[in-house]
């Protein structure tokens, strides 16, 4: 005997695909951010330790090692 069982999505599966998607798309969206900084900042001469260092002094955390 053949059959077909039919698919039905329910709305469960259907947030939980929006919700793959959305985090897919917000990490993209993370990574490319960060990617095009790293370039601009590379075009501009800035360096990821000034970046650090810059950071550093504006936060007052003293993250970076510096040259203070």
């Amino acid at each position: 005997m053949l059959t077909t069982i039919p698919h039905y999505r329910s709305t469960w599966k259907d947030r939980l695909l929006r919700k793959n998607v959305l985090s897919i798309l917000i990490v993209l969206v993370i990574f490319m951010t960060a990617y095009l900084a790293v370039l601009i900042f590379s075009v501009i001469g800035i360096t990821p330790e000034q970046l650090i260092n810059k950071a550093s002094e504006l936060t007052g955390l003293g993250l970076g090692s510096g040259s203070n």
